[in-house]
């Protein structure tokens, strides 16, 4: 879980406001808490002390894989009416799996392939939660993470494939010579080569 120690701001913002505005805060806080509760299922999305929500976002590939992201949105003390009181939005991999074997290297690849395309959803979300300062975000926050699992990182993926495929298409392109030779490199490693005949023989083994 997100570390729950109030940073500087939060605090600062929150002594900043009337005991008005913090309880509007915290009713404009639980009505989007309701809002996530009833459009979610308990296994989707959850809240923990009225501060902190996880949604649990699936990422599938066409061989049966499947990866479980937990997205995690914090509402600071002030939000959503003071404009610096940000949504703090996190996501990692969950140890849940579904489908083909996790053990399997596609499996492997795949999880790879999300952690490394984490930081690409966090800047998503961030982005959208600042399109919305000052107001309910959690909502715009959802929508974009959903939009990322099924447009951006199908991006990714169609991206990554198009260079691995054009890097087995050079291979293969080198390999079929017109005239029947395939190229090839060799290292050979020796201390010393003095002798000029074994120095010449090394010269013919090459060509």
């Amino acid at each position: 879980l997100l570390p729950t120690r109030r940073s500087p701001y939060m605090v600062a913002a929150m002594s900043s406001m009337s005991a008005e505005e913090e309880d509007e805060a915290r009713e404009r806080r639980l009505a989007e808490i309701e809002f996530v509760r009833s459009a979610y299922g308990e296994d989707e999305a959850w809240v923990v002390d009225e501060k902190l929500i996880y949604r649990r976002l699936l990422v599938s590939s066409s061989d049966g894989n499947v990866i479980h992201v937990l997205l995690s949105l914090t509402m600071p003390d002030g939000y959503p009416i003071d404009e610096e009181a940000i949504l703090v939005i996190d996501a990692r991999i969950s140890d849940d799996a579904v489908g083909a074997s996790s053990s399997s290297c596609t499996a492997k690849n795949m999880r790879k392939m999300v952690m490394d395309s984490l930081p690409s959803l966090i800047e998503a979300c961030r982005l959208s939660a600042l399109e919305y300062v000052g107001s309910e975000s959690i909502f715009a926050v959802l929508s974009r993470a959903d939009e990322w699992i099924s447009v951006d990182f199908v991006d990714i993926v169609e991206s990554s494939n198009h260079i691995n495929t054009d890097d087995a298409n050079e291979v293969e392109i080198i390999s079929k010579c017109d005239n029947g030779l395939v190229l090839g490199r060799r290292l050979i490693h020796s201390h010393h080569i003095i002798a000029q005949s074994k120095r010449k023989a090394v010269v013919e083994l090459a060509d």
